[in-house]
């Protein structure tokens, strides 16, 4: 069975160049799916680590209006890595056209450094360098959008949940900032 999203022809300005891209079933696509796959369980980890004392700073928490539960952040960013998983392991398999290695390094720098911001998050609690990370995220993840739109449009379109769950994180975090305390008034 072919997926439409995976094994249709290149589409938008992507440029074969003496190469072609990786069948959905061979080994190289296997192994690409591996890296992307463990590198995700990887920073699901890591982003668990630094969640793991978040109760007493996040409980207490008052959000403002328009922002989702504490609860959720964790279910939330959890999908939203794996849609950007998902679209890695796709430019993977276009890594040997000529725009399809562009964004992997991108990528797997914004998967790693997304695991650590909350544990710069909570050390910080909320503070102006939390802050200042989640916005480097979040320009991060616009040029690895920027290049996975190069390879196949549908692969860029799997980063926008990540991309605005990154809104969302600058948002409270924005908030916890402005606010200058754990707990928001009002």
């Amino acid at each position: 069975m072919q997926s439409a999203l995976f094994d249709g022809p290149l589409s938008g300005p992507a440029i074969h160049r003496h190469a072609a891209v990786s069948p959905l079933r061979s080994f190289d696509s296997l192994r690409g799916g591996l890296l992307w796959f463990g590198l995700l369980l990887v920073c699901l980890a890591l982003g668990g680590l630094g969640l793991s004392n978040a109760a007493p700073f996040l409980g207490p928490l008052r959000l403002p209006g328009g922002l989702p539960a504490t609860s959720l952040f964790g279910p939330v960013w959890s999908v939203a890595n794996l849609l950007a998983a998902l679209a890695a392991w796709g430019v993977w398999r276009h890594r040997h056209t000529v725009r399809g290695s562009s964004g992997l390094a991108l990528c797997a720098t914004l998967l790693l450094l997304g695991a650590l911001w909350p544990s710069l998050f909570m050390e910080e609690r909320g503070g102006l360098w939390a802050l200042g990370g989640i916005a480097l995220l979040w320009v991060l993840a616009g040029f690895t959008a920027r290049t996975f739109w190069r390879v196949r449009p549908a692969f860029a379109l799997l980063l926008i949940p990540l991309w605005a769950w990154l809104s969302v994180a600058a948002m409270l975090n924005a908030a916890v900032w402005w606010a200058g305390s754990p707990g928001l008034s009002g």
